[in-house]
């Protein structure tokens, strides 16, 4: 299946968003108790195939991480979000539930076809994906993967919604920061730091020179959002894997472009790059 995105999956931006849900389902999985749900309400596609031949290498330079197992077939395919999730709880023994929405109704119904499940919650809205935030998903990782159009307009309004509804399941936020609007990111760091909690970071810069589509025009950031009980009763591993998968990641993409820097920030000032 040929994405029709303008993007190669599987470009930095999808290797750190990927690579971070991966790493925090496995780390759920394993820490228990109980195996968690996934919700992905901007479900895409669900894989492109072939992908790009730099993204094969790249995954499969990964050795040890949870990604590279969820991508077993990454000659072939490379899987969206909602499939990583599947086969990540597939690789422990495990079954992950997952959900997917999508505004556009032929790719929604691609991605049931495909083996993934609607969302169907009451106050559910698939035109807008952000309404799942105002749904109750306990025990859950949800994936808020929105346009590139998320700033400057809707930080105000949901991260409150993300605040709240991470009291009780996870929340990672993917956000494409354009590095020429550096007012823009400023404003969205300053609301982010002012209206949510209990937030780790994860930031990659644009690429150059690498022929991926989709990895040169912006930075690509993942927030993760956790109650306090889930950092209580995994925080450390996930902070351990997380560290390890960020400069393993750095190190893969360096070998295409040397001036690449990862920042990491996990929350309290535990661990700062």
């Amino acid at each position: 299946m040929n994405s029709p995105l303008p993007y190669d999956m599987g470009n930095a931006g999808d290797l750190l968003k990927h690579g971070v849900i991966s790493e925090i389902l496995a780390c759920w999985v394993r820490s228990g108790p109980g195996t968690p749900s996934f919700y992905d309400p901007f479900g895409g596609v669900p894989w492109q195939d072939p992908p790009h031949h730099r993204v094969v290498q790249r995954v499969k330079a990964l050795n040890g991480f949870t990604i590279q197992d969820a991508q077993s077939d990454i000659e072939n395919r490379y899987l969206g979000s909602g499939h990583i999730a599947r086969a990540v709880g597939e690789k422990l023994n495990s079954t992950i539930e997952v959900y997917v929405g999508d505004r556009n109704s032929d790719r929604l119904e691609n991605l049931v076809q495909c083996g993934l499940q609607p969302i169907e919650l009451p106050n559910y809205d698939r035109g807008d994906g952000y309404s799942l935030l105002k749904c109750s998903t306990p025990d859950s990782l949800v994936l808020i993967d929105p346009f590139a159009d998320f700033l400057p307009d809707h930080p105000p309004d949901v991260f409150p919604d993300i605040r709240d509804v991470a009291s009780n399941c996870i929340v990672v936020l993917f956000i494409l920061l354009d590095p020429n609007n550096t007012e823009a990111i400023q404003t969205y760091r300053d609301q982010r730091n002012a209206l949510l909690q209990h937030v780790w970071s994860i930031y990659c810069p644009p690429l150059s020179g690498t022929g991926i589509l989709g990895e040169s025009t912006y930075g690509a950031e993942v927030v993760i959002c956790m109650p306090p009980r889930v950092i209580s009763n995994m925080g450390s591993p996930l902070k351990r894997a997380l560290s390890a998968y960020t400069k393993a990641l750095e190190n893969v993409l360096r070998k295409e472009d040397s001036m690449v820097n990862l920042a990491i920030d996990l929350s309290d000032g535990t661990e700062q790059k």
